[in-house]
């Protein structure tokens, strides 16, 4: 698969804008070197820069490595002008605020690819002067925008930005001082609960992840029928049963409660809903298998909770509700 070029015109520059990128063959990156080497290399060339804006901020880690494999004057001289056309979109006031802040994750990408070790496999830490400007970026971004919604997007691109500088802890304080100012911050605490799971804080993440569904689930409007309710709650329960298998009754109880809204709801068994509704039929088997005789009876009042629902739904093939709804409660193959 080759790249495809469209050369636009842009205030009498040509622009490269880059679409459809695929990992192309082996070789085709020679031919295409000295193109992407000048994407960025006029420092006055805004608009060539903005239009690519995509290429810039997201495809610097995975692209400068491979246009240049070893590490060297090459790479660094790509390396150095692509930063300075970050430093120049993290500038430019006719961006975004989250464009402007998202300038700061190739210059991060960039550094970590430079450090010493980099090939080791850890992520090295960024450099002390990068680290600084990520978290002054961060204050005045978050002092600045008040508005929920904005907020919303703004807090996922400020907290991995300081997960990605090696300060997940400003992260997770960031989150705490601004959650209740979000639009949806079940989202947050979801990510907080994940940050639990990675320190190894098994009944923390736990709790995380199930305030996750119930405010999902009272965002609704207090039940679950909607699909993102039912994405949180999911969430929860693969996590309870992998994180805290022996909580059979809490297990059992919340399930009660997420599938019956879930039921409750005409697209039960179609889309985002089906898939995860499938993901649970999984883990509820291995859930099972690891003490068969303590949670059989939860998982057989579960496909009993899913079968009573089958009654009425269109029944025509496999793919109908009726037939997902009975795929759904048939016993599972012995593993």
């Amino acid at each position: 698969m080759y790249l495809k070029l469209a050369v636009v015109p842009v205030l009498k520059n040509e622009v490269i804008r880059f679409a459809d990128f695929r990992y192309p063959d082996v070789g085709i990156f020679d031919h295409y070197r000295d193109i992407f080497a000048q994407l960025f290399r006029d420092a006055k060339a805004r608009a060539r820069r903005n239009v690519n804006l995509d290429l810039l901020l997201y495809r610097a880690g995975d692209l400068v490595p491979r246009l240049a494999p070893t590490p060297g004057g090459e790479r660094a001289a790509l390396a150095a002008t692509w930063t300075v056309a970050a430093r120049q979109a993290e500038d430019d006031p006719a961006l975004s605020l989250d464009d402007r802040l998202t300038a700061l994750l190739p210059q991060l990408e960039l550094a970590a690819l430079a450090a010493p070790g980099a090939a080791g496999g850890a992520e090295p830490p960024a450099p002390p002067e990068l680290r600084e400007r990520v978290r002054d970026r961060i204050r005045r971004a978050s002092a600045e925008v008040t508005d929920a919604g904005e907020l919303q997007s703004l807090m996922d691109i400020m907290v991995g930005l300081l997960e990605q500088a090696g300060l997940p802890d400003e992260g997770e304080r960031l989150i705490a001082e601004r959650l209740d100012q979000t639009e949806a911050p079940y989202y947050y605490v979801g990510y907080l609960a994940t940050l639990e799971a990675k320190r190894g804080r098994t009944s923390e993440a736990v709790t995380h992840y199930r305030e996750a569904w119930q405010q999902a689930r009272r965002a609704a409007g207090g039940g679950g029928a909607a699909m993102t309710p039912f994405r949180w709650g999911s969430s929860y329960l693969r996590q309870a049963m992998k994180l805290t298998p022996d909580a059979t009754t809490s297990i059992a109880a919340d399930s009660r409660t997420i599938l019956g809204d879930l039921l409750g709801s005409p697209d039960a068994f179609s889309g985002g809903n089906w898939a995860r509704l499938q993901g649970l039929a999984t883990a509820f088997d291995q859930w099972r298998a690891g003490a068969p005789a303590a949670r059989q009876g939860v998982v057989e009042a579960v496909r009993a909770q899913v079968a009573a629902a089958c009654a009425g739904l269109p029944a025509e093939g496999p793919e109908s509700a009726g037939g997902r709804c009975r795929s759904f409660g048939a016993p599972a193959a012995k593993s």
